[in-house]
């Protein structure tokens, strides 16, 4: 399994008789790139003209820009190996490429070959035999023959190739099917049916020359998919995919009835009754997932970090009606509300709130660095899709704003008031009296490290982590003058999930100064710029 870097790094000439075959590949962020080329097929098709590329699993590559007979799930866990924690990389009983490769054995190394490869000596080669010259007969001359001469054919029209898009969709149908009629769904046997649509939809664009109504089956077919891909990414969760897996296999119908058909006229949907697609039109619409940090704004997310989902009801809705999360079980929200969720990365995420115009979601834990896949999906039918870059670390300071400009959401850390703040504090017994702020943010305490544990809180018996030492203040008066502020306290926010809190000091300097810009930063990450208000 190639793990980071580009698959191929192409620079130089053209070479021919390139073969890829049978890999399982990260795609990372170019895969096969070229000199001056795009990744892909620019690439493919400019350096290795009549390339063999088959049957690769290419993690995160998009199936537009490889040849159709791959495989393009959005996950490495979606591959699912036997023990990679055990450094085996073996195919599991599960996963959905046992048995796909082009010799119908599994896609990735062959453990047992190996073995037997790295164990066995190579036996001698036995001497050849000397060979006995066979006489040379002679050869007695054949007559010459007049030929007759060969009438002139009427010519035929050049077959045009079997199309396989149609007969995968079918089977696909079959699977989404018989799956959606069960209540009780495991991942394991989603995989198989995710990885079905995914080559169904990577051969169909390869066709999609072939069909009248090319466009309006291709967003049938993402629908499809994605709705399989959030389905396998719920499993495991309180939500039941049933109703999901029903949209699935009511696209695919339509889908399937309109490559039979070639006509782009509404085709009506299988099981029409179900409610699962009483609310969505039969014109496949895919609405866009504008996903940003709720703090800064930026497109930019920390895993465990508070993230929001700007999308176009009129488009899409991203639900159909206003609803908050209500209750924290065991510190968690609910992984689906108001007939909503949300995945990032191919992983379920916790949903705070949502709106047709807008979601907020807790990022996914563990999430690894790039770009994921945002997926909002709802039981009435609707789908909104985006990407969005996922980092370590991505600090955003919280405005009052609520877009991540403007004044920052500041407390005396004494009064737990608000507005304008002075440089020293009257109302604390301290000999210290200079004050104290908090200010709240997202996107620091899952990827700073913690590198002195002496100044560690304990809290009611449960330890927190202060992360203080790794994180820095800057403040930069109207005048241009510019401190870096004592931060005492940096980490989570113990009430709410993905929220943290930076408490700094108030030098005397800045008395008088009136609006002074705040930045938070963590290694070379650095938040947006807000402001607060000093007397």
């Amino acid at each position: 399994v190639m793990q980071s870097g580009n698959i191929m790094t192409v620079y130089g000439g053209q070479s021919t008789g390139l073969v890829l075959t049978n890999n399982i590949l990260k795609h990372n962020s170019y895969g096969i790139i070229g000199q001056n080329q795009a990744p892909g097929s620019g690439t493919i098709n400019t350096f290795f003209p009549g390339a063999d590329i088959r049957r690769n699993v290419m993690v995160k590559a998009d199936p537009h820009d490889y040849p159709s007979d791959n495989f393009f799930p959005t996950s490495l866990d979606q591959v699912i190996f036997n023990s990679p924690s055990a450094d085996d990389y073996s195919l599991a009983s599960v996963s959905p490429y046992k048995g796909q490769s082009t010799d119908s054995k599994d896609v990735g190394f062959d453990p047992t070959a190996l073995k037997t490869a790295s164990s066995s000596p190579s036996p001698s080669p036995s001497p050849t035999p000397t060979a006995t010259p066979t006489p040379t007969p002679s050869i007695t001359p054949t007559p010459t023959v007049t030929p007759t001469p060969t009438p002139t054919a009427t010519p035929t029209p050049t077959p045009r190739p079997a199309l396989t898009s149609p007969a995968l969709v079918a089977s696909a149908l079959v699977s989404v099917s018989t799956i959606a009629a069960n209540v009780d769904i495991s991942a394991a046997q989603l995989a198989p049916v995710v990885a079905n649509i995914e080559q169904a939809y990577a051969a169909f664009v390869s066709e999609s020359s072939n069909f009248a109504s090319a466009d309006q089956i291709d967003r049938g077919l993402r629908i499809a998919l994605y709705f399989a891909r959030a389905s396998y990414a719920l499993c495991g969760t309180s939500v039941k995919v049933q109703s999901r897996l029903q949209i699935t296999a009511s696209r695919l119908s339509q889908v399937n009835n309109l490559m039979l058909s070639g006509s782009s006229s509404n085709v009506m949907l299988a099981d029409d009754s179900a409610h699962a697609v009483s609310s969505a039109s039969t014109t496949p619409i895919i609405g866009a997932a504008d996903t940003r940090s709720s703090a800064s704004f930026a497109p930019a997310l920390a895993p465990a970090s508070l993230a929001t989902i700007l999308g176009d009801p009129n488009q899409s809705p991203l639900s159909m009606q206003t609803s908050g999360a209500t209750n924290i079980v065991n510190g968690n929200l609910p992984y689906e509300l108001a007939g909503v969720s949300v995945t990032v990365g191919g992983r379920a995420a916790q949903v705070l709130s949502v709106s047709p115009a807008r979601i907020n979601f807790l990022v996914p834990a563990g999430l690894p660095a790039g770009d994921a896949e945002v997926l909002v999906t709802l039981q009435e039918g609707y789908v909104s899709r985006g990407t969005v870059t996922v980092a370590p670390i991505a600090p955003g300071i919280f405005t009052t704003s609520g877009n991540g400009m403007g004044a920052a959401v500041a407390l005396d850390s004494i009064t737990l008031k608000a507005g304008q703040f002075e440089v020293t504090e009257v109302a604390t017994a301290s000999q210290d009296k200079r004050t104290r702020l908090s200010i709240f943010t997202t996107g620091l305490s899952s990827g700073v490290v913690n590198t002195n544990t002496s100044n560690d809180l304990m809290v009611l018996g449960v330890p927190i982590l202060n992360l203080a030492e790794s994180v820095r203040v800057e403040a930069r008066t109207s005048d241009g003058r510019l401190f870096n502020l004592a931060v005492e306290y940096a980490g989570k926010q113990s009430s709410s999930p993905g929220l943290d809190q930076v408490n700094i000091v108030l030098p005397s300097e800045l008395k008088g100064a009136g609006a002074v810009e705040l930045t938070v930063i963590a290694g070379t990450s650095r938040s947006n710029t807000a402001t607060v208000n000093i007397k």
